[in-house]
């Protein structure tokens, strides 16, 4: 056996016993180049997909891992610089998130600006927090979900809202704190519109139900794993955050 093959032996070896640990719960076996396995009895057809080059192995199995069972982590976005990540939260406006900006530049900004509308340049920028109240004792991972909406505080879940980005994959270690880079390209019009930012996680459900239909600001406030901020298109330079 050469040493190529070798090496993905070991790899997928360490894939199986990873998934003999999760199985019957949410358990994804890793596939390697080495072909097809019998995933219908390993982890019942679930897998995660690595490069042809297995490059991205460490970070599948962090990924593959953190649906493992364990202590929850507790990751949360701000609703105000008081908030700490208590359920349901006590801030005292929940449309100016300090977790949430609007940037102009890939590179970030030192505070929020309004987006523009018509330039491709507009990015929100979301703060992820895994060192809520709870104590993040293992890693999480997760999708980060983020939506405009122009009905204000009346926008009613999911209708209203019309989704801006959203990155999967993401792994939160205890108690880091991430900033996430999604971009906007679709800005509709000049006008006013509210950010909504939503943590998604298996292993760091929601605690509050995101009903179909509902008001968003029942659950939004509520819920840690969500964040609300208001911004202003322009049609042409962006102007500093107004508020609500």
């Amino acid at each position: 056996m050469s040493n190529s093959a070798k090496v993905y032996s070991r790899r997928l070896l360490l894939y199986r016993l990873l998934a003999g640990r999760c199985l019957g719960l949410h358990a994804r076996l890793l596939r390697s180049r080495l072909g097809e396995q019998d995933y219908a009895n390993t982890s019942r057809g679930q897998y995660r997909l690595t490069r042809p080059d297995a490059s991205d192995m460490l970070q599948a199995v962090q990924d593959f891992m953190s649906n493992c069972p364990r202590t929850p982590s507790d990751v949360y976005i701000k609703d105000d610089v008081t908030d700490f990540g208590t359920e349901p939260s006590t801030a005292a406006s929940i449309y100016m998130s300090p977790d949430i900006k609007v940037c102009t530049s890939a590179n970030g900004c030192p505070s929020s600006v309004n987006p523009v509308f018509g330039s491709a340049n507009n990015n929100v920028f979301v703060t992820l927090r895994n060192n809520g109240p709870k104590v993040a004792t293992g890693p999480v991972a997760g999708s980060l979900y983020v939506y405009y909406s122009a009905s204000g505080g009346g926008a009613l879940w999911p209708n209203h809202w019309t989704l801006i980005n959203v990155e999967h994959g993401l792994y939160l270690n205890p108690n880091e704190i991430r900033e996430v880079r999604l971009g906007w390209a679709n800005v509709p019009a000049a006008g006013h519109y509210c950010l909504l930012a939503r943590w998604v996680s298996q292993g760091d459900p929601m605690a509050y139900p995101e009903l179909i239909g509902s008001n968003t600001r029942t659950w939004a406030p509520a819920s840690s794993r969500a964040g609300w901020r208001v911004a202003v298109a322009a049609r042409a330079s962006p102007w500093p955050v107004e508020p609500p």
